[in-house]
């Protein structure tokens, strides 16, 4: 895959990372007609490359103590996969300490990407669903 095109952030990421890593979506990203790896209506791992930058700051925004987070008042749904990360179950963890009122829910059996990686977001979005209504 050519970086040309890409924003500034992956051209960068594209230098000091692997480009496999950077660029792994355009072997399974099927061109117009092909068969379907990627289902109509959905985004292909190649569509989603422009948002990293964006998740990734993020993350670091979000950086810092969990009981700045003590003073919502709003509903709350800490939603998280019995399979994730350490370093993802101890945030919601801490969030939960903080948020006492808030409604944890942790999916069995999958991780953090549940809804893609593990091919079940009628989990995810039923969740969500309840959460919201």
């Amino acid at each position: 895959m050519d970086l040309d095109g890409l924003p500034p952030a992956q051209t960068d990421a594209g230098k000091a990372a692997p480009r496999a890593f950077v660029c792994p979506a355009e072997s399974r990203n099927p061109k117009d007609g092909e068969s379907g790896r990627v289902p109509p209506g959905a985004m292909s791992p190649r569509d989603l490359i422009p948002t990293l930058h964006d998740d990734a700051q993020t993350v670091m925004d979000a950086a810092g103590p969990l009981e700045r987070f003590a003073g919502l008042s709003c509903e709350i749904l800490l939603l998280d996969g019995s399979k994730s990360a350490r370093n993802l179950t101890a945030s919601v963890d801490g969030l939960s300490t903080v948020l006492p009122g808030a409604k944890r829910v942790t999916l069995q059996g999958v991780g953090h990407t549940a809804a893609d990686n593990s091919r079940q977001p009628a989990r995810v979005a039923a969740e969500l669903r309840e959460f919201f209504a």
